[in-house]
């Protein structure tokens, strides 16, 4: 009974019904942090900097997992939560493949993998160069299609002790098959990288907030093992993420505390631009075999910025004004915890009370 009680609230049609992370500049500065390690990792990768890049993808993975968490846990309309993933992350992909495609004068099997969001498995078995940075997103895609399910089994008391649970299972799984020779699939797979997303989900259900204090160490710790990483050299950065997942819950737990340098503006826009420059940055330097040069990284992360203002943020003003959402929120709780007298509604601005208004539109994340 309880789980199908929970599945008609998941399922309902009122596509109106939907939760929202108001705006915050800060996770947008965490953002940027992310897609600046992936940038100096690849674009210096000759260099022995390589595992920046590791880190940086380990921290969009833990931002992902804090983020889709916040949203399922005021139960959307599954139909609402996926038809907006679909609109946020597929038409960038989509030109940027048939962009590449066509400058490249590649086969269209070669975007199979990045077409379908299966990237991280079908790249050990057909050719799919020059896509290959795509496997990340099949990660994400694919732990979007389980989490729900995950979060609609499980009951919302047992909730952060089940996130301790399945994070320690797959945890230790991923240090069986990554140190039992089974580098590359502990660092593509879903159920090893997810590791990344279930320690997001655990900060954001358990509204986990770290002093600058914290935050800071975390970075500290991060910083080291990617220095100690590039110091071992060899594949050791395939096994990176085991060790920076924390130390990147960390600093997404402490975005707050750190608002002073995660909101400064240049910071905010390179997280906002980011996932146009992570498409970009290697696909297209890769058809002149210059994905690991600086040059090379820097031209591909500038055309995924004149991405982003041609097609991404056109497409998320269209969304915006297309799915416009109304926030619930429990009386007497507000979205971090705080004490509220009536119904809200999030918008760009954080919250804001609205009890004669009607639905704002909420700004795309």
């Amino acid at each position: 009974m309880y789980l199908a009680a929970r599945w008609c609230t998941l399922v309902g049609m009122n596509s109106r019904e939907g939760w929202q992370l108001g705006h915050r500049p800060t996770l947008d500065g965490v953002r940027g942090v992310a897609i600046l390690l992936v940038l100096f990792g690849h674009g210096f990768q000759n260099y022995k900097v390589g595992p920046a890049a590791a880190a940086g993808v380990t921290l969009f993975f833990v931002l992902s997992g804090y983020l889709i968490t916040g949203i399922l846990l005021d139960r959307p309309s599954l139909r609402t939560f996926y038809a907006r993933r679909l609109t946020r992350l597929a038409p960038p992909l989509f030109v940027m493949v048939l962009v590449v495609l066509i400058v490249g004068g590649i086969s269209w099997t070669h975007a199979i993998g990045a077409l379908t969001w299966t990237q991280n498995y079908t790249e050990y078995h057909i050719d799919t160069w020059p896509f290959g940075v795509t496997w990340s997103l099949g990660v994400e895609e694919q732990f979007y299609l389980l989490w729900p399910l995950f979060l609609l089994a499980v009951p919302r008391r047992h909730l952060s002790r089940s996130l301790v649970i399945l994070f320690a299972a797959l945890m230790a799984w991923r240090m069986w098959r990554a140190f039992g020779g089974d580098l590359i699939q502990s660092y593509t797979s879903v159920e090893c990288a997810g590791t990344a997303m279930v320690a997001g989900a655990y900060v954001r259900a358990r509204s986990v907030q770290l002093s600058a204090g914290a935050g800071s160490m975390g970075i500290y710790v991060l910083v080291c093992l990617i220095g100690a990483t590039c110091a071992i050299g060899s594949v050791a950065w395939l096994a990176l993420p085991i060790f920076a997942t924390v130390p990147c819950a960390m600093l997404v737990a402490s975005h707050e505390s750190l608002s002073r340098w995660l909101a400064r503006p240049w910071l905010v826009w390179c997280g906002i631009t980011s996932y146009s420059m992570y498409l970009w940055h290697d696909t297209l330097p890769s058809l002149f075999d210059a994905e690991t040069l600086p040059w090379g990284v820097a031209v591909g992360a500038l055309v995924g910025v004149v991405a982003y203002y041609a097609v991404e943020r056109p497409v998320m003003r269209w969304r915006s004004r297309s799915h416009r959402v109304e926030v619930r929120v429990r009386p007497g709780v507000g979205e971090l915890g705080g004490v509220v007298r009536g119904p809200r509604h999030i918008d760009s601005t954080g919250l804001k009370d609205v009890r004669s208004a009607g639905p704002v539109p909420v700004k795309a994340e």
